[in-house]
Order: C-alpha cells, then structure tokens, then sequence
C-alpha cells in the first residue's frame, strides 16, 4: 500500500503542478518578497501533508465502518473497476468532478476560504495556505482517497494518505525552489507512467476486495452466530 501511495503521489505530480503551481507560488512568496524560501516550501508542504492526513483519517473511518458491515467488499471491486475503465476511456477524473454538482459546491466553498484567507490576513501563512489547498477537489487527491477508503483501520488510511502526499513533494518543492521546465522526456515518461500506476492501484482494489473477509472475531458477530438461548 505504501508503495502504491509513494508512486500514485510522484508520478501524479505533474498534476500537482498545474492544479496548485499558482497557489503555492503565493504561499511561498508571502513571507518573503524576494522568493520562496526553504521554510515557506517546507511549511506549504506540511500544510498539504497534513490535510491529507485527515482526510485519510475521515475517509479511512468511514471504510472501518464498510468492512464491518463487508461493503468494504462490493466498493473496493466497483472502485478498482471504474478506475480501470478511466484509464481504457482515457477520461479525465477532474473533468467528471467539476461538471458534477458535488465537485462544484466543494470547489465553491474552498475557493471562497481561500479568498477570505488572502485578503483579510496580512501575513499569510504558508502552513494555513496549505492546509485549505489540500481541500481543494481535485482527481488525483480524490484516487488516492480510495485508497485510504479500502483500508483496514484508520492508522493504515491515514498512512496512506501521508506518504501519497510526500510523493508529491519533490516536484512541487522542485517548482517552488525555480526548476519550472521539466526536460520533454521526463515529462513524457511521468504521464505515461501514471496511468500505468492507476491500473496497478485499479488491480490492487480489485484484488483488496476479493481478499476481504468479515471480521467474524468480532463479539457482536459472534454473539449473532451463536445467540444464547433462553432455557
């Protein structure tokens, strides 16, 4: 999982960049007008890390739920099968979130906070800056979310979570820091390798949920398999 995670997050950096590459620059400049600094970068990423964190932790107690009621099962096969048909369909993910009415509202919501943040507080906080930047939609977040979604407890989505995140941080740090001008071949090697990855992470849900077993240990199934009679 952690594997898949680190990949998901460095081969999808490229995407990082264009999402967020604007935003950052303006984290990372707020505290220093002559550029980004070590301490701006590092504390943007952070703040992205750590949103992502969370995220994990939220999305991995909603699948801790699933697998106790076993629709951990039937959304981790769906889950892996839909996002082979993106990469056979060549769709674009954030294309299908923004026309839908969730990804606009959540969109909506996060661009306002960000606005209010920017105009109203003089001295910006790259941290907080962050923070709101990881909620912003966006498909690459969304597929690693999946992946905090099938896991089993929320240590392991929220480890997920964290090191898709450090993934990402070479490129963007590699951005902030000025090398804005990836050679071609890199850049062509990077997009053909991360849908190769969704594939990869599509097979990995698909098996993830052929895999899962009810947790029968439990006392409450138990008590449900073997109910005390009455006498």
């Amino acid at each position: 999982m952690i594997g898949i995670a680190l990949s998901l997050g460095f081969f999808g950096s490229l995407h990082c960049i264009g999402m967020c590459g604007p935003l950052a620059l303006l984290a990372c400049n707020s505290e220093n007008n002559s550029g980004s600094n070590n301490k701006s970068i590092i504390l943007y990423q952070l703040g992205r890390v750590m949103t992502y964190v969370l995220l994990g932790m939220f999305f991995g107690l909603i699948g801790s739920i699933f697998y106790v009621t076993n629709l951990q099962k039937f959304i981790s096969i769906s889950g892996g099968f839909l996002l082979i048909g993106f990469v056979f369909l060549s769709l674009n993910i954030d294309s299908v979130i923004q026309k839908s009415k969730l990804g606009n509202s959540i969109s909506s919501i996060v661009g306002k906070l960000l606005l209010r943040y920017t105009n109203r507080i003089k001295s910006k906080s790259p941290f907080t800056i962050g923070l709101i930047n990881g909620l912003l939609p966006c498909g690459l977040v969304y597929l690693a979310l999946a992946g905090a979604l099938i896991s089993e407890n929320i240590v392991q989505s929220s480890l997920f979570m964290m090191f898709f995140g450090l993934g990402t941080i070479p490129a963007m740090a590699g951005f902030l820091k000025g090398f804005h001008f990836l050679p071609f071949s890199i850049k062509r090697y990077f997009n053909k390798a991360l849908p190769i990855v969704t594939l990869c992470f599509g097979g990995f849900m698909i098996y993830r949920g052929l895999v899962i077993e009810m947790p029968m240990e439990l006392s409450f199934f138990e008590a449900i398999k073997n109910p005390i009679m009455c006498h």
